[in-house]
């Protein structure tokens, strides 16, 4: 008998015998030499499919019918059967973000109020800003996100504040970047601005302010840790200890007179943190160790 067997656009054609062994066959395809062309943001994926069916040997080294790809730069991939016979193109081309970047700039108050600004000559379809933050230049984490004019034709500026506490304890140099969205969820990221920040040391305020809290002793162990004013009798703060991860992890309304008291419940672990007290407008931090 002869068996033909077609799917999509490839045939095959099998000649078997009565006990069922193939003595004989061949394949035959149509339409199956491809040259196709793709145009998308930067930060984008497409997906790439081969035109035939069979075994694919991409450019790329994958070995599957079809592969998503989110080149840097314009890219070209091929794909080939196993005889060499068939070759499938793929011309993938980057599309500029519909956002032009003219300034970015980062400043320290002198209290580690960082502020960020930046402007841009234009936008269309553009989506928002995400601001990120680094130790080192290399590892970035996400710390917040503006919202952009989405179209405009004019300059744009724009500004991000943040308070640096426990990012201070290790490092006088932080770095920024942006990560510029698109509606079509493109994405791009700006140069990278270097900010300083003072270090929070035991008992020591950054420069230029007055000292007038005092963490006794310091280290400290559990439940033997106490707070006082300097230079006040007394006075109403709100307080906020943050992890050396920055995170809050107990806050408080209270009374602090120039006589040490206790302020810590026994609960929180041992380690290191950052003290925050907010008297009035005026903001102090102060750092301490929690021993076991």
């Amino acid at each position: 008998a002869m068996m033909l067997e077609v799917e999509g656009k490839r045939l095959d054609a099998k000649w078997i015998t009565e006990d069922g062994e193939i003595l004989d066959q061949f394949t035959m395809m149509k339409d199956i030499d491809r040259q196709e062309n793709f145009q998308i943001v930067k930060g984008n994926s497409v997906k790439l499919e081969a035109a035939y069916i069979g075994e694919y040997h991409w450019s790329n080294g994958a070995t599957t019918r079809s592969i998503t790809v989110s080149p840097a730069e314009d890219t070209d991939y091929q794909v080939r059967d196993t005889h060499n016979c068939i070759l499938n193109e793929f011309s993938v081309k980057l599309n500029p973000l519909p956002v032009k970047l003219i300034a970015l700039s980062g400043a320290n108050d002198g209290k580690n109020l960082v502020t960020l600004k930046w402007s841009t000559a234009f936008e269309n379809n553009f989506s928002h800003f995400e601001v990120e933050k680094s130790p080192d230049a290399i590892n970035f984490t996400y710390v917040g996100k503006v919202e952009s004019n989405k179209n405009s034709q004019t300059t744009s500026i724009y500004n991000f504040n943040e308070q640096v506490i426990a990012d201070a304890i290790y490092y006088n140099d932080l770095y920024y970047r942006l990560k510029m969205v698109s509606l079509d969820d493109g994405e791009e990221y700006s140069r990278i601005v270097r900010v300083n920040v003072y270090e929070i040391i035991l008992g020591v305020e950054p420069p230029g302010n007055e000292t007038t809290i005092e963490i006794l002793p310091n280290p400290a162990s559990k439940g033997q840790i106490f707070i006082r004013l300097v230079g006040q009798k007394r006075a109403t703060a709100s307080i906020t200890v943050y992890d050396i991860s920055g995170n809050p992890v107990w806050n408080q309304n209270m009374q602090l007179t120039n006589h040490a008291i206790p302020f810590l419940p026994k609960n929180i672990a041992s380690g290191t943190y950052v003290l925050n007290v907010q008297l009035g407008s005026k903001s102090i931090s102060r750092k301490f160790v929690l021993l076991e």
